[in-house]
């Protein structure tokens, strides 16, 4: 329950993960804590993702500071950073297409496109999509794992910024150098296969990194519950899989280095 501010009495659920707070408050200027718990609450209401929803609010707010566009093309409202009232507003115009809200589902490029003038300058993005908020510049892994990814999603997490993946054979006592290059690719396809394989467990990645047996854990829960008999090698086969099958989708709909 929110305590203070505007937003008093207002009870919120969150399930939001790391991107949350960045998505609904300094992405987007917000910095009141009622406020940007109050829209992260409601992205999941309204099951908006988060990181989608902040990356194109900002870029149209960019985009209406830069005289882009104007109160003609957003339906009557000024877009100014931090105005939670008015971001609000976008979210829900968003969520149900409607007025200047449909050309926001589009996402923060095919938006930016949609607007024209130079929006584009203004979209973070990853392959059109939103962006996983953390902060690249230290972890070359973590990178690495957001540019091969198939848009939004990361198929890993490296193992030199969010913490070393002790069942992708990366000591749990030690981060890898975050700028060795050459080591990164290993990083990404063993985390990713960690990764693909827990998402299709229904295992959260974010409580589950830097704990040594993780995958027999898993393992182990997974028999219990259905009554096979898979191996931790297992596993690691259908993680190594759905990354492939991933990949050769989106190859097969266009996507491209």
């Amino acid at each position: 329950e929110i305590q203070t501010g505007p937003r008093k009495g207002y009870v919120a659920t969150l399930c939001g993960g790391g991107e949350g707070p960045e998505s609904a408050g300094a992405l987007i200027g917000i910095s009141e804590p009622s406020d940007w718990i109050y829209i992260l609450d409601l992205y999941d209401r309204l099951g908006v993702e988060c990181s989608v929803m902040g990356c194109t609010i900002a870029m149209a707010i960019e985009a209406f500071e830069k005289g882009i566009i104007n109160r003609d093309d957003t339906d009557g409202l000024e877009l100014k950073w931090g105005d939670a009232e008015v971001i609000e507003k976008l979210i829900r115009k968003t969520a149900y297409k409607e007025g200047f809200g449909k050309i926001l589902a589009l996402g923060p490029l095919g938006a930016a496109r949609e607007i024209g003038g130079g929006a584009e300058n203004f979209a973070v993005h990853i392959k059109g999509s939103g962006m996983n908020l953390h902060d690249w510049r230290t972890g070359w892994g973590m990178m690495l794992c957001h540019l091969i990814s198939s848009g939004a999603g990361w198929p890993g997490c490296g193992s030199d910024s969010t913490g070393p993946e002790p069942d992708a054979g990366y000591p749990s006592h030690e981060l890898t150098s975050p700028f060795e290059y050459r080591n990164k690719p290993e990083e990404a396809m063993k985390t990713g296969i960690l990764k693909f394989m827990k998402d299709c467990v229904g295992t959260c990645g974010l409580v589950s990194w830097q704990i040594a047996g993780m995958n027999e854990i898993i393992r182990d829960s997974l028999n219990a519950v259905t009554g096979w008999d898979l191996t931790v090698e297992d596993l690691l086969a259908v993680g190594e899989r759905v990354m492939h099958a991933e990949r050769a989708f989106n190859i097969r709909h266009g996507l491209t280095p």
